[in-house]
């Protein structure tokens, strides 16, 4: 919805699509003879799962299994993990920051608007076609890839978890610069500014608490991300998850996904005040 739009117009509208889109899966769900009694487990299964939860209630402290002699204690295994989880998240990130935040103005319909030329007609087409196939291979398809042809460097879970991220802030980064506010944009246009001026110090503002707030969820997306490659054998808390998990081992396991819980709810509260301070 474009702001100079008159307000609330549009609004009804994305309701009824999401309205739509409920309806539309809870019939295909009833299409697919889904029921709720599918999710109750048979009996073998259900003393697994008895296990698994009673592990919540006692979570280890200490490793449960042999380790060799001199290894670190669970707490510092975590800790380290937790570390890696971290660093492979922010540098995810911010590679693809780095790159979708150009393409979202090459492919923003805002950047070539009342431009007439060829390249008007091709650079955002042609963008927003990059930015597609970008966002079209999963992450951990793409780490099974990396990890095939590179190995278990810290790099190819970078990449796994970078690439995708730079579709997708792209394509949201585009949107968020087409819905801004044209006034200040149109406003310096008139006093004589470049194109490219106007669009960095009239429409760029307007959009930055949204792109901003944006990216704080991608980077909850990406510490997700980043704990999953573990389970492709990257270093990571994942990784210490499912060696205690193919092991039966579930009161570690617990501990690896409370050190995860931690980790989200420091990072929520942390960009949570972040996009207050931005709105205010």
């Amino acid at each position: 919805m474009k702001h100079d739009l008159p307000p609330g117009r549009g609004k009804p509208m994305r309701l009824l699509a999401l309205l739509a889109f409920a309806l539309l899966g809870v019939l295909v769900a009833g299409l697919m003879g889904l029921m709720p009694g599918d999710l109750i487990p048979r009996e073998s299964g259900a003393r697994t799962a008895m296990d698994f939860f009673q592990g919540a209630l006692r979570p280890a402290l200490q490793h449960n299994n042999w380790v060799p002699p001199g290894a670190p204690s669970l707490f510092e295994a975590i800790a380290a993990a937790t570390q890696r989880t971290i660093l492979i998240a922010f540098a995810a990130l911010g590679l693809a920051l780095v790159f979708a935040l150009p393409l979202a103005f090459l492919g923003a319909e805002c950047t070539w608007k009342g431009n007439t030329s060829l390249l008007a007609r091709w650079v955002p087409k042609s963008t927003r076609l990059g930015i597609a196939l970008l966002r079209s291979v999963h992450e951990y398809l793409l780490a099974l890839l990396f990890l095939a042809a590179i190995g278990l460097s810290p790099g190819a879970g970078v990449l796994a978890l970078a690439l995708p991220a730079t579709g997708i802030l792209a394509k949201i980064f585009g949107e968020l610069l087409d819905e801004a506010q044209t006034h200040p944009f149109r406003a310096m246009e008139n006093l004589g500014a470049t194109r490219a001026t106007a669009l960095l110090f009239g429409t760029l503002p307007r959009a930055l608490p949204d792109l901003a707030a944006y990216t704080f969820y991608r980077l909850e997306c990406a510490l997700r991300g980043s704990f999953i490659l573990g389970f492709f054998g990257f270093p990571t808390l994942g990784l210490g998850l499912r060696l205690a998990f193919e092991e039966g081992d579930y009161p570690t396991v617990w501990t690896y996904l409370y050190a995860l819980i931690a980790l989200m709810v420091i990072f929520e509260l942390s960009s949570a005040a972040m996009r207050r301070r931005l709105r205010s």
